[in-house]
């Protein structure tokens, strides 16, 4: 048993516990006893946790592109930054699997086949009005894809071909906002 502290106030003792209390630290639980009842043998240290924050993605990006090699170019820039990442080659499948699978970032091509880019945002941001776009296109500036993108709800544009490592920055952006 411990005495309980007792406190200076006006120049009179007084315990900070009420009177007679007297604290038993033999019913308190060390830190490593502990462990087990978190089902864990010890705490985790750095290596544990590098390792853990390694195989867990940071976020889930959907990459919507007719062309194979932009499809490639994107999966791996993104997996290297540590996200998982989900593909289709066109408006209609990415849009059935965000419903599926909600992601918390969309790369999508303007110019596609059977939906285009500009129909797919039209389309995400009525049902999901906080889906964060960004849009890219291979044609010219002068046809308005960029612009009507961002009209329709695109959050950034980037037209092909682009700079990955500011498409990178885009999406790290667009997480933390």
């Amino acid at each position: 048993m411990v005495d309980v502290p007792t406190q200076h106030v006006g120049g009179v003792d007084r315990d900070r516990r009420p009177p007679g209390l007297r604290l038993d630290r033999s019913v308190i639980p060390s830190t490593q006893s502990m462990y087990p009842l978190l089902g864990v043998e010890r705490p985790p240290n750095q290596e544990v946790t590098d390792r853990w924050l390694k195989d867990t993605p940071m976020a889930t990006i959907l990459v919507i592109d007719d062309q194979k090699p932009i499809l490639t170019l994107l999966r791996d820039a993104l997996e290297r930054d540590g996200h998982e990442v989900l593909e289709a080659v066109n408006g209609r499948l990415g849009l059935a699997l965000y419903r599926e699978r909600l992601a918390d970032v969309i790369i999508t091509d303007i110019l596609m086949p059977e939906m285009n880019g500009l129909e797919l945002i039209l389309e995400l941001t009525r049902s999901f009005p906080n889906v964060k776009v960004i849009a890219m296109s291979g044609g010219l500036e002068s046809e308005g894809g960029p612009n009507a993108a961002k009209l329709l709800g695109a959050r950034q544009t980037f037209q092909k071909p682009f700079d990955i490592r500011a498409l990178l920055d885009a999406v790290r952006y667009e997480l933390a906002h």
